[in-house]
């Protein structure tokens, strides 16, 4: 599980390792490393 916190509330996203390992790593590999800090959502899907 990654929390994603923003101005409006956190999010808990369940990442599926089992089924996208590679993109489960390089997603925490950028998290991680400060990559998406102060990123802007520009698009909701609701």
């Amino acid at each position: 599980m990654v929390v994603l916190h923003t101005n409006f509330g956190d999010i808990t996203i369940k990442m599926h390792e089992n089924d996208a390992p590679n993109t489960v790593k390089n997603f925490l590999e950028y998290a991680n490393s400060g990559f998406y800090n102060g990123t802007i959502f520009h698009r909701v899907i609701d």
